[in-house]
Protein backbone atom coordinates (compact mmCIF):
# COMPACT_ATOMS: atom_id res chain seq x y z
CA UNK A 1 0.00 0.00 0.00
CA UNK A 2 2.94 2.50 0.65
CA UNK A 3 3.03 3.06 -3.02
CA UNK A 4 -0.48 4.45 -3.18
CA UNK A 5 0.29 6.19 -0.52
CA UNK A 6 3.09 8.31 -2.07
CA UNK A 7 1.26 8.80 -5.09
CA UNK A 8 -1.07 10.33 -2.89
CA UNK A 9 1.56 12.55 -1.11
CA UNK A 10 2.73 13.43 -4.41
CA UNK A 11 -0.55 14.69 -5.92
CA UNK A 12 -0.74 16.42 -2.53
CA UNK A 13 2.84 18.48 -3.22
CA UNK A 14 1.63 18.94 -7.19
CA UNK A 15 -1.20 21.11 -5.80
CA UNK A 16 1.00 22.94 -2.91
CA UNK A 17 3.13 24.06 -5.79
CA UNK A 18 0.39 24.54 -8.18
CA UNK A 19 -0.90 26.99 -5.79
CA UNK A 20 2.36 28.82 -5.01
CA UNK A 21 3.19 29.33 -8.52
CA UNK A 22 -0.45 30.97 -9.12
CA UNK A 23 0.13 33.34 -6.50
CA UNK A 24 3.08 34.09 -7.06
CA UNK A 25 3.97 33.88 -10.99
CA UNK A 26 0.52 34.58 -12.90
CA UNK A 27 2.34 34.97 -16.15
CA UNK A 28 1.12 32.26 -19.30
CA UNK A 29 4.07 29.53 -19.09
CA UNK A 30 3.49 29.10 -15.55
CA UNK A 31 -0.24 28.60 -16.22
CA UNK A 32 0.17 26.06 -18.21
CA UNK A 33 2.39 24.17 -15.96
CA UNK A 34 -0.10 25.00 -13.67
CA UNK A 35 -2.61 23.29 -15.38
CA UNK A 36 -0.33 19.92 -16.27
CA UNK A 37 0.94 19.87 -12.74
CA UNK A 38 -2.79 19.82 -11.52
CA UNK A 39 -3.74 17.50 -13.78
CA UNK A 40 -1.40 15.06 -12.48
CA UNK A 41 -1.67 15.61 -9.00
CA UNK A 42 -5.59 15.22 -9.57
CA UNK A 43 -4.28 12.08 -11.20
CA UNK A 44 -2.20 10.81 -8.10
CA UNK A 45 -5.08 11.98 -5.25
CA UNK A 46 -7.26 9.96 -7.24
CA UNK A 47 -5.78 6.24 -8.00
CA UNK A 48 -4.45 6.83 -3.93
CA UNK A 49 -8.82 7.18 -2.73
CA UNK A 50 -9.44 4.86 -4.86
CA UNK A 51 -6.95 1.75 -4.07
CA UNK A 52 -5.74 2.51 -0.14
CA UNK A 53 -9.74 1.69 1.00
CA UNK A 54 -9.58 -1.26 -0.39
CA UNK A 55 -6.46 -2.16 0.46
CA UNK A 56 -7.48 -1.71 4.43
CA UNK A 57 -10.57 -3.53 4.09
CA UNK A 58 -8.78 -6.64 2.40
CA UNK A 59 -6.00 -6.32 4.48
CA UNK A 60 -5.25 -4.59 7.40
CA UNK A 61 -5.50 -5.75 11.04
CA UNK A 62 -9.28 -5.17 12.29
CA UNK A 63 -10.37 -5.06 8.82
CA UNK A 64 -13.85 -5.51 8.67
CA UNK A 65 -13.77 -9.12 7.71
CA UNK A 66 -11.34 -11.60 8.11
CA UNK A 67 -11.73 -13.83 4.73
CA UNK A 68 -9.46 -16.05 6.20
CA UNK A 69 -11.08 -17.01 9.29
CA UNK A 70 -14.79 -16.83 7.35
CA UNK A 71 -13.53 -18.88 4.68
CA UNK A 72 -12.02 -21.67 6.13
CA UNK A 73 -14.49 -21.93 8.82
CA UNK A 74 -17.09 -21.99 6.48
CA UNK A 75 -15.12 -25.25 4.89
CA UNK A 76 -16.00 -27.13 8.35
CA UNK A 77 -12.24 -26.88 9.41
CA UNK A 78 -11.34 -26.52 13.14
CA UNK A 79 -9.38 -27.97 15.90
CA UNK A 80 -5.55 -29.03 14.16
CA UNK A 81 -4.96 -29.18 10.85
CA UNK A 82 -1.99 -27.31 8.28
CA UNK A 83 -1.98 -24.06 6.57
CA UNK A 84 0.18 -23.18 3.89
CA UNK A 85 0.20 -19.19 3.06
CA UNK A 86 1.98 -18.88 -0.24
CA UNK A 87 3.76 -14.98 -1.49
CA UNK A 88 3.16 -14.44 2.39
CA UNK A 89 5.42 -10.69 2.09
CA UNK A 90 5.26 -9.53 5.75
CA UNK A 91 3.15 -12.24 6.71
CA UNK A 92 -0.51 -10.24 7.62
CA UNK A 93 -2.58 -13.48 5.85
CA UNK A 94 -0.37 -16.07 7.81
CA UNK A 95 -0.94 -14.26 11.16
CA UNK A 96 -4.38 -13.70 10.95
CA UNK A 97 -4.56 -17.32 10.23
CA UNK A 98 -2.65 -18.41 13.16
CA UNK A 99 -4.43 -16.22 15.49
CA UNK A 100 -7.91 -17.33 14.63
CA UNK A 101 -6.80 -20.75 14.61
CA UNK A 102 -4.54 -21.30 17.25
CA UNK A 103 -4.08 -25.22 17.24
CA UNK A 104 -3.38 -24.73 13.14
CA UNK A 105 0.12 -25.51 12.14
CA UNK A 106 0.58 -22.54 10.03
CA UNK A 107 3.51 -22.18 7.46
CA UNK A 108 4.52 -19.43 5.34
CA UNK A 109 6.88 -19.52 2.15
CA UNK A 110 7.69 -16.43 -0.05
CA UNK A 111 10.76 -16.33 -2.63
CA UNK A 112 11.69 -12.89 -0.92
CA UNK A 113 13.10 -11.04 -3.27
CA UNK A 114 12.34 -7.77 -5.56
CA UNK A 115 11.64 -4.02 -4.36
CA UNK A 116 9.89 -5.39 -1.06
CA UNK A 117 13.20 -6.03 0.26
CA UNK A 118 11.55 -8.51 3.16
CA UNK A 119 13.00 -11.78 4.78
CA UNK A 120 12.31 -14.85 6.02
CA UNK A 121 13.57 -13.52 10.04
CA UNK A 122 11.50 -9.30 9.38
CA UNK A 123 8.47 -12.06 8.69
CA UNK A 124 9.05 -14.12 11.42
CA UNK A 125 9.99 -11.08 13.49
CA UNK A 126 6.30 -9.34 12.66
CA UNK A 127 4.36 -13.01 13.96
CA UNK A 128 6.48 -12.45 16.89
CA UNK A 129 5.58 -9.10 17.28
CA UNK A 130 1.66 -10.15 16.69
CA UNK A 131 1.89 -12.76 19.38
CA UNK A 132 1.86 -16.11 17.56
CA UNK A 133 5.74 -16.35 16.55
CA UNK A 134 5.62 -19.88 18.21
CA UNK A 135 2.84 -20.98 15.97
CA UNK A 136 4.10 -19.67 12.64
CA UNK A 137 7.04 -21.05 10.31
CA UNK A 138 8.15 -18.55 8.00
CA UNK A 139 10.71 -19.97 5.10
CA UNK A 140 11.83 -19.20 1.75
CA UNK A 141 9.65 -21.03 -1.09
CA UNK A 142 8.73 -20.72 -4.70
CA UNK A 143 4.91 -20.88 -5.57
CA UNK A 144 5.93 -22.20 -8.66
CA UNK A 145 7.61 -25.30 -7.14
CA UNK A 146 6.24 -25.70 -3.46
CA UNK A 147 9.04 -27.62 -1.38
CA UNK A 148 6.09 -29.97 0.11
CA UNK A 149 5.40 -33.41 -0.36
CA UNK A 150 2.14 -34.36 -2.25
CA UNK A 151 -1.48 -34.45 -0.51
CA UNK A 152 0.13 -33.10 3.15
CA UNK A 153 -1.45 -29.80 3.78
CA UNK A 154 -5.33 -28.87 4.53
CA UNK A 155 -4.94 -25.30 3.69
CA UNK A 156 -3.50 -23.42 0.86
CA UNK A 157 -3.93 -19.32 1.54
CA UNK A 158 -3.19 -16.65 -1.40
CA UNK A 159 -3.15 -12.90 -0.89
CA UNK A 160 -3.72 -11.38 -3.79
CA UNK A 161 -0.45 -13.50 -4.92
CA UNK A 162 -1.34 -15.27 -8.13
CA UNK A 163 -1.80 -12.16 -10.41
CA UNK A 164 2.28 -11.08 -9.78
CA UNK A 165 2.97 -14.44 -11.41
CA UNK A 166 3.94 -13.51 -15.54
CA UNK A 167 1.93 -14.81 -18.04
CA UNK A 168 -1.31 -17.39 -17.55
CA UNK A 169 0.87 -20.70 -18.10
CA UNK A 170 2.81 -19.69 -14.79
CA UNK A 171 -0.89 -18.85 -12.76
CA UNK A 172 -1.83 -22.34 -13.83
CA UNK A 173 1.36 -23.71 -12.67
CA UNK A 174 0.94 -22.32 -9.60
CA UNK A 175 -2.60 -23.50 -9.30
CA UNK A 176 -1.80 -27.11 -10.02
CA UNK A 177 1.38 -26.85 -7.71
CA UNK A 178 -1.08 -26.19 -4.99
CA UNK A 179 -3.70 -28.57 -6.08
CA UNK A 180 -0.72 -31.30 -5.99
CA UNK A 181 0.27 -30.27 -1.61
CA UNK A 182 -3.45 -30.19 -1.23
CA UNK A 183 -4.71 -33.40 0.64
CA UNK A 184 -7.84 -34.54 -0.79
CA UNK A 185 -10.94 -32.50 0.39
CA UNK A 186 -7.91 -29.65 1.43
CA UNK A 187 -8.89 -26.33 0.48
CA UNK A 188 -7.48 -23.15 -1.62
CA UNK A 189 -8.82 -19.61 -0.38
CA UNK A 190 -7.36 -17.02 -2.94
CA UNK A 191 -8.13 -13.23 -2.64
CA UNK A 192 -7.60 -10.82 -6.18
CA UNK A 193 -8.57 -7.81 -7.44
CA UNK A 194 -10.93 -7.80 -10.47
CA UNK A 195 -9.85 -5.70 -13.26
CA UNK A 196 -12.65 -4.24 -15.01
CA UNK A 197 -14.17 -0.92 -15.67
CA UNK A 198 -13.75 0.68 -12.22
CA UNK A 199 -9.70 -0.14 -12.82
CA UNK A 200 -9.72 1.97 -15.82
CA UNK A 201 -12.27 4.83 -13.99
CA UNK A 202 -9.41 4.60 -10.90
CA UNK A 203 -6.65 5.48 -13.31
CA UNK A 204 -4.75 2.33 -12.80
CA UNK A 205 -3.06 2.65 -16.07
CA UNK A 206 -0.96 -1.07 -15.31
CA UNK A 207 -4.67 -2.76 -14.49
CA UNK A 208 -3.45 -5.61 -16.45
CA UNK A 209 -1.52 -6.85 -14.35
CA UNK A 210 -4.90 -8.16 -12.87
CA UNK A 211 -7.67 -10.55 -14.36
CA UNK A 212 -11.50 -10.09 -14.66
CA UNK A 213 -13.41 -11.82 -12.36
CA UNK A 214 -14.09 -15.11 -15.00
CA UNK A 215 -10.21 -15.54 -15.09
CA UNK A 216 -10.13 -16.76 -11.63
CA UNK A 217 -13.43 -19.04 -11.70
CA UNK A 218 -11.53 -20.82 -14.45
CA UNK A 219 -8.34 -20.88 -13.58
CA UNK A 220 -9.19 -22.24 -10.08
CA UNK A 221 -11.53 -24.77 -11.53
CA UNK A 222 -8.65 -26.42 -13.13
CA UNK A 223 -7.39 -29.92 -12.89
CA UNK A 224 -8.13 -31.17 -9.59
CA UNK A 225 -9.81 -28.30 -7.95
CA UNK A 226 -13.50 -27.22 -8.17
CA UNK A 227 -14.68 -24.15 -6.82
CA UNK A 228 -17.19 -23.87 -4.27
CA UNK A 229 -17.77 -20.53 -3.49
CA UNK A 230 -16.80 -16.95 -4.32
CA UNK A 231 -17.55 -13.82 -2.62
CA UNK A 232 -17.39 -9.94 -4.17
CA UNK A 233 -16.77 -6.81 -2.26
CA UNK A 234 -16.22 -3.42 -3.27
CA UNK A 235 -14.60 -0.32 -2.33
CA UNK A 236 -14.81 1.65 -5.59
CA UNK A 237 -12.88 -1.42 -6.95
CA UNK A 238 -14.05 -5.02 -6.86
CA UNK A 239 -12.22 -7.95 -5.36
CA UNK A 240 -13.16 -11.50 -5.02
CA UNK A 241 -12.31 -14.26 -2.33
CA UNK A 242 -12.72 -17.63 -3.60
CA UNK A 243 -13.02 -20.79 -2.18
CA UNK A 244 -11.78 -23.90 -4.45
CA UNK A 245 -11.67 -27.73 -2.86
CA UNK A 246 -9.22 -30.17 -4.18
CA UNK A 247 -11.80 -32.69 -5.75
CA UNK A 248 -9.80 -35.89 -5.90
Amino acid sequence: MKYFVNIGVIGGILFLIDALWLFFLGETIILALFWGFFIFGVACVWIAFNYIPIYLMMMRRGAPTNHWQESIETACLSGKFTVLDVGCGTGRATIDVARAFPQANVVGIDIFQGASGHSPEQTQRNAKLEGVGDRVEIKSGNLLDIPYPDNTVDVVTSSSVLHDLHGDSDKLKAVEEIARVLKTGGIVVALELFRDWRMWVSLLFFAMVWNPEKFWRKILNNGKLQLVNEKKYTRFLNYGVFIAKKSM
